[in-house]
């Protein structure tokens, strides 16, 4: 959910072409291509850490990477907890999330939870809403101070979350976008645009505060494939009550 919810949040195009002359015009321009790619992006990779899961019911440090595809609302992700040095397999699927269990339960390899499928984590993700989160990161300027690895460059914004619910209606009051920023105690948001010196944006970051990253990059790797386990391979638990 919590990469689900990064990218609801706000996605840049990768690879795209950024254009222009002065700071503010290089800017505008590496947003505009951004949102532009959106429309046209399939596949993520993501890479998130959380520093600590405990309002999401995980206590200590959490990471996870992997690949989503926004169209096909599927992907695979590999977790890892630093509570108790274990990491979780999940493989996302429109009608189900699957989780590889680390031991065998009753002859059964993978684990899934009632109600949490792909349909529901990618729930308002469609291209035409994430175009317009980007919206909310609309006066980006660019950090001078901060130039990456072979000469790329960074823009950056802050924004609070009362913003980007103004701005683009995401993470309105009751949405699942809200209730797990709610939970993290989350007020504002930091995004990053990284441009290499032939004016392709290379990857993006968005920081939750102090409580959560998110680095996305390599739009269009291939995902690999996302086939659901054997239906006799899988143990169905019920979703725990509220």
């Amino acid at each position: 959910m919590v990469a689900a919810l990064a990218i609801a949040l706000g996605v840049a195009g990768c690879g795209t072409q950024a254009t222009g002359g002065g700071s503010g015009d290089f800017a505008a321009a590496a947003l505009s291509q951004a949102k532009q790619q959106v429309m046209d992006a399939s596949t993520v990779r993501v890479v998130m850490r959380i520093s600590d899961g405990t309002g999401m019911g995980v206590p200590g440090e959490v990471t996870g990477e992997g690949v989503l595809d926004m169209v096909q609302l599927s992907g695979r992700l590999t977790y890892h907890y630093a509570f108790n040095g274990t990491s979780v397999e999940a493989l996302i699927r429109p009608e189900a999330v699957y989780y590889r269990l680390p031991q065998p339960q009753d002859g059964k390899t993978w684990v899934t939870v009632e109600g949490i499928t792909g349909d529901a984590l990618f729930q308002g993700m469609d291209r035409e809403a994430l175009s317009a989160s980007l919206s909310g990161f609309s006066t980006m300027s660019e950090d001078k101070s901060a130039a990456g690895g072979n000469g790329e460059r960074r823009l950056v914004q802050t924004i609070t979350l009362d913003e980007l619910r103004d701005s683009t209606g995401v993470a309105q009051e009751g949405t699942l976008a809200d209730k797990l920023l709610g939970a993290m105690d989350v007020t504002s948001m930091t995004a990053e645009l990284w441009v290499t010196t032939d004016r392709k944006i290379s990857r993006m970051s968005i920081k939750y505060g102090d409580k959560m990253t998110i680095e996305m990059s390599d739009f269009g790797v291939a995902l690999g494939d996302v086939t659901p386990p054997p239906a006799d391979q899988v143990l169905v638990k019920q979703a725990p009550k509220a």
